[in-house]
């Protein structure tokens, strides 16, 4: 038979196949060079494609969210991909033709691709070495779907490097390609996409710097996550007051040194700030006192020094508090008792002097407080017990003294608080 259809000539090769699905069909590349040379012609994969999209599958029906699940129990094995769902999964495999062909037929007109794995983390490596068919890069052909207002691809193991043909995505307002594989530096063309709203490249292997110019068009972002990389350098002091419209910065877990810039009080909708797990350095900024709407406040495991500003008690909506593994020093400042709203107080492991504020009665919803290793002295403050959700209080390793209050051991969860290697007595 084989012989039969390598005799027919390449439009006929063509029409027989035009018959095979698409997710299958280039399996036959292999039978002979002509019908390779057939099936890679981009006017049979557009001729294929057409083909096999039925009439329910009409351009409105493709605004839909592509949803990819995946099983790990089975090989992996696919689920949920049937008709369309499997040839938006196979655009990722396919030669240059069928990806072109794809664009211009199968997502023409989308506004919305977001595929992404659930359940799991593709960038861990021991999931992602169990699903080899997405290590694969980012086609450049994205960038032609023109139409696109979201772009999300998350979680599937993508490798290589952010392609620039990005760029021509000029009514893009996510870009989600978090959880993924990849390296290389952030392109500094994806500046010129001014509408965008949310970015989150977080956990790949991202380097290099955060490029200044980046951020200078970028005036209607509203959350910049690039946490769990290798991004390395300074924040840009010169253009990150351009984010004025910025709710969400997540620099978390990177490579970046060098002072905060104080900057960063000019950013007035800020309500997560977190540059935990770097080496920055120096002081933290007292302008940071203007951020009126911050809730997290995160900047735990760099090189900070100096004491803890006053300001920080000017922040009315702050919930987190999270300043563990610095090197602080000097007194908690008194103005603490100002945050009414604080749920997490975590200053572990600094070079923190003086009392406990007696004044911390006042922030009600505390839940956790944890003032461990550090050089804090004087009393267990009575006031503590006045905490009515508090659930965790680690004061061990410090240079506290006295008696505990029996009305701190009578708190419900007071066996959940720490007290060893201090001078505290029973």
């Amino acid at each position: 038979m084989t012989a039969t259809i390598l005799s027919l000539p390449h439009e006929l090769i063509r029409h027989v196949f035009s018959h095979i699905h698409p997710s299958t069909v280039l399996q036959y590349r292999r039978l002979s060079k002509s019908i390779n040379e057939c099936l890679l012609q981009r006017h049979f994969a557009r001729q294929l494609l057409v083909r096999f999209m039925s009439a329910q599958h009409s351009t409105t029906d493709r605004q839909a969210v592509k949803h990819i699940l995946f099983s790990l129990d089975d090989d992996p094995i696919r689920r949920d991909l049937h008709g369309l769902d499997q040839l938006d999964w196979m655009w990722f495999i396919w030669p240059q033709p069928f990806r072109e062909a794809y664009v211009e037929t199968g997502w023409a007109g989308t506004d919305s691709l977001s595929l992404w794995i659930d359940g799991i983390v593709a960038a861990d490596a021991s999931v992602a070495g169990r699903l080899p068919s997405f290590r694969m890069p980012i086609p450049s052909e994205v960038g032609s779907i023109s139409n696109l207002v979201r772009l999300q691809f998350h979680g599937l193991g993508l490798c290589g490097v952010i392609p620039e043909s990005l760029v021509n995505l000029e009514l893009l307002e996510t870009l989600d390609l978090s959880h993924n594989l990849l390296y290389g530096s952030i392109p500094e063309v994806l500046g010129s996409l001014v509408r965008l709203r949310e970015v989150n490249l977080g956990s790949n292997a991202l380097s290099g710097r955060i490029p200044a110019s980046l951020l200078r068009n970028w005036t209607r972002l509203r959350s910049l996550v690039l946490c769990q990389n290798k991004l390395a350098g300074r924040i840009p002091a010169a253009t990150i007051s351009c984010l004025v419209e910025l709710e969400v910065l997540d620099l978390g877990t990177n490579q970046m040194s060098g002072p905060i810039p104080s900057e960063i009080s000019l950013l007035g909708q800020l309500t997560v700030l977190d540059l935990h797990g770097n080496n920055f350095g120096g002081e933290i900024p007292p302008e940071l006192g203007a951020l009126r709407h911050v809730r997290t406040l995160n900047l735990s495991q760099n090189c900070l020094n100096g004491n803890i500003p006053l300001e920080l008690g000017n922040l009315p909506s702050l919930e987190d508090l999270v300043l563990f593994d610095n090197n602080l020093s000097g007194p908690i400042p008194e103005t603490i008792g100002n945050l009414v709203n604080l749920q997490q107080v975590n200053l572990m492991s600094n070079n923190l002097s003086g009392g406990i504020p007696r004044d911390l009665r006042l922030c009600t919803r505390l839940v956790t407080l944890g003032l461990a290793f550090n050089g804090l002295t004087g009393p267990l403050p009575l006031e503590l017990s006045e905490l009515p959700r508090l659930q965790i209080l680690a004061v061990n390793d410090t240079q506290l003294s006295g008696t505990i209050p029996r009305a701190i051991l009578a708190m419900e969860n007071s066996n959940l608080f720490t007290f060893q290697n201090t001078m505290l007595v029973y």
